[in-house]
């Protein structure tokens, strides 16, 4: 006999990045947040080192603070491979860094329309708008809003919630099933 079957999606609030988890917390279905995310398009407050070479110029912003990520760990970036802050200041290769009080990034000169300078790298950024995901300096729960997952089932049918990530209960008539 053909099953009906039912699925239910929760939808949330924000990306689940890689290191975030769904997760029960205080009896409550959140989403754990280790990871942060930014978009740089063009539109923060650069400003450009004045000791640059004309082979690559380096650029940084306080759109981000050291409160919001933990420094000395690696970004990930759509745009730019993720650099040390060694990497940054010895102009070793084009990256993204996270300094001790800024967001930074270290781009060939080649790449940036006239004028070079910062309203240069604005307009690259407005062109190509760079996502950079960083680790969270202070990780936090989000709820994810209170939902009642509800299937029915008929009687001398099934009830499958296999390959969940999010603990679940089973209940069949006035049976309780907690797994």
């Amino acid at each position: 006999e053909n099953g009906v079957i039912s699925n239910e999606f929760i939808y949330l609030n924000s990306p689940l990045l890689k290191g975030d988890r769904i997760e029960m917390y205080n009896g409550k279905l959140c989403h754990y947040h280790k990871m942060g995310m930014v978009v740089l398009d063009g539109s923060e407050d650069w400003e450009r080192e004045n000791s640059d070479i004309n082979i690559r110029y380096r650029f940084f912003t306080r759109k981000l603070s050291s409160k919001e990520y933990q420094y000395e760990t690696l970004p990930i970036c759509d745009t730019f491979n993720p650099g040390t802050a060694s990497d940054y200041s010895n102009y070793s290769k084009d990256c993204v860094a996270l300094a001790e009080t800024f967001l930074a990034i270290a781009i060939s000169t080649n790449k940036l329309p006239e004028p070079k300078g910062v309203e240069g790298f604005k307009q690259w950024l407005s062109e190509n708008p760079t996502t950079v995901v960083y680790e969270l300096a202070e990780p936090y729960y989000e709820l994810i809003d209170d939902i009642d997952l509800t299937f029915e089932s008929y009687n001398g049918g099934s009830l499958s919630a296999g390959n969940s990530a999010i603990p679940y209960l089973i209940k069949a008539d006035s049976l309780l099933i907690k797994t």
